[in-house]
């Protein structure tokens, strides 16, 4: 089990972020670590004992670690960006005509995950335009059901299950890549040579741009009805292994000449 799978997989004492979207009042409730409402935008006011009042959807969190990001999103706009700093912050604000009317941000020994909910308070689909600063190598699993996704400089591990979603990532820096796509398109380019890339893909259309390494790529492929290139050096006993299931779909795996050689 990797470090990213246990932090998945702890149990988790809670904290919760409740953010009012809007002109609603939302009461905070925090257990371990801090969370805290940004005031930088308009109305946002930070009271004692862990209340806000008139939060406008600014997310940050506060004094605990973040190993592990779970994001499951629908018709959204997504936007995760690797940051130097420790703290996971950003922002969210609901798309015109969704249900959300409530952001909770909920996390426990290292794992945190983002849930929306209505004015009732049942728990429905984020739908909006999330964007965070992810510290490095936090691990981020994302789930994306329609929408687009833009992930830049990510260096934790990666798991991504999208379903007619546009997915584009650059500078990726992580060891460690899984990709489901079903529909829509994905495009990912690596600045640095992972260890592990998996793909399976679905009536997709996938572009994958990885360093040149001294000992090349461990490629194995299974297609059906599909277009499948290889265009990087193949070589069984490398250290970095790729897995590609692709099925009606067109999938590319070239060098990527902008990112240079990768030295192991």
């Amino acid at each position: 089990m990797t470090e990213a799978s246990r932090a998945y997989g702890a149990p988790r004492r809670r904290q919760r972020l409740f953010l009012a979207l809007g002109a609603a009042v939302v009461a905070a409730a925090v257990v371990c670590g801090g969370v805290a409402l940004d005031e930088s935008d308009a109305g946002g006011t930070v009271h004692p004992e862990g209340q806000a009042v008139g939060g406008a959807g600014r997310l940050s969190l506060q004094g605990g670690s973040a190993e592990a990001l779970e994001l499951q999103l629908a018709s959204a706009n997504v936007t995760l960006s690797g940051s130097p700093g420790d703290e996971l912050s950003g922002s969210f604000r609901p798309a015109e005509g969704s249900p959300v009317a409530h952001v909770q941000l909920r996390g426990g020994d290292g794992s945190v995950s983002l849930v929306c909910a209505d004015a009732e308070g049942t728990t429905v689909a984020c739908q909006g335009d999330l964007a965070l600063e992810v510290p490095a190598r936090t691990a981020v699993r994302l789930r994306l059901v329609s929408g687009q996704a833009q992930l830049q400089s990510l260096s934790g591990a990666l798991n991504i299950d999208a379903s007619s979603a546009r997915i584009v990532a650059t500078d990726l820096r992580t060891d460690d890549v899984a990709l489901s796509a079903m529909s829509g398109s994905a495009d990912l380019s690596f600045s640095a040579a992972p260890r592990s890339l998996r793909v399976t893909e679905q009536s997709a259309s996938v572009a994958l741009r990885v360093p040149t390494t001294p000992d090349g790529y461990a490629v194995t492929t299974q297609q059906a009805s599909a277009s499948v290139a290889v265009q990087v050096a193949q070589n069984a006993a490398s250290s970095h292994v790729v897995r590609l299931q692709v099925a009606s779909g067109s999938l590319a795996l070239a060098p990527d000449a902008a990112a240079g050689p990768s030295v192991d």
